[in-house]
């Protein structure tokens, strides 16, 4: 059993009708914030792929695909017109958006009580120096789900094709957070994602057949589970 499992309940075991709800509140979401669909599924992707080099257990796996896939849902609670914006944010506007990790959390409360998805979706914004949001965790108070779920979205943040930014290469995401080592991010994390790095790029082929084996959509929801 890993630590993460201990005193936990199973995400197989949660009630049909919160599952319902939970699918319902990710379609709102990705209808709210359209772009977030692939970047959700995509980091989901990349945090999965990281999770398998920590050797964690399938079920932990499951519940950090479901977290990365949920893990900006409080998105909801920011306007369009700023998630929209192109170019710089106000101060304003930014302390709205920063705001989103705590809403998220506590919009899935009363449907996920899996401390791995609600660390996901709570803390993927703190930093391993004690700077980041909402709670500035630091270091190994950021549980590793959370750890692998930043560097996650970070790098698929910085590849993905916006409207209103030119997206880096592989190659220059990867040295950005590289250099962010340490400060911003887990360096364990950061090296594992290094050493997949060349798998990442062939991410066409490779990285969706190694995904599709163990996980699918479930009912249309975007929620991942694995195949029984």
């Amino acid at each position: 059993m890993s630590v993460h499992e201990q005193h936990r309940p199973s995400l197989e075991s949660r009630p049909r009708h919160d599952t319902i709800e939970l699918g319902a509140l990710t379609r709102r979401y990705f209808a709210h914030d359209f772009e977030g669909q692939a970047h959700a599924r995509n980091v989901a992707r990349l945090a999965v792929r990281l999770g398998k080099s920590f050797a964690l257990t399938r079920q932990d796996l499951l519940a950090i695909a479901v977290g990365a896939t949920l893990h900006d849902v409080g998105k909801l609670t920011v306007p369009a017109a700023v998630l929209e914006t192109p170019g710089g944010l106000t101060s304003e506007e930014w302390q709205v958006v920063k705001s989103h990790p705590a809403s998220g959390d506590l919009l899935v409360s009363p449907l996920v009580r899996h401390p791995i998805v609600r660390s996901a979706i709570r803390w993927h914004h703190e930093r391993v120096d004690g700077r980041g949001y909402p709670d500035r965790l630091r270091g190994s108070e950021i549980p590793l789900p959370a750890r692998i779920v930043a560097v996650a979205d970070a790098y698929e943040a910085q590849i993905a094709a916006r409207p209103y930014s030119t997206p880096c290469s592989p190659a220059e995401a990867l040295a950005e957070i590289v250099d962010c080592a340490g400060s911003q991010f887990d360096p364990e994390c950061v090296q594992r994602l290094v050493e997949i790095d060349r798998s990442i790029e062939t991410r066409g082929i490779e990285q969706t057949r190694a995904f599709a084996t163990a996980v699918t959509c479930n009912n249309g929801a975007g929620l991942p589970r694995f195949e029984r």
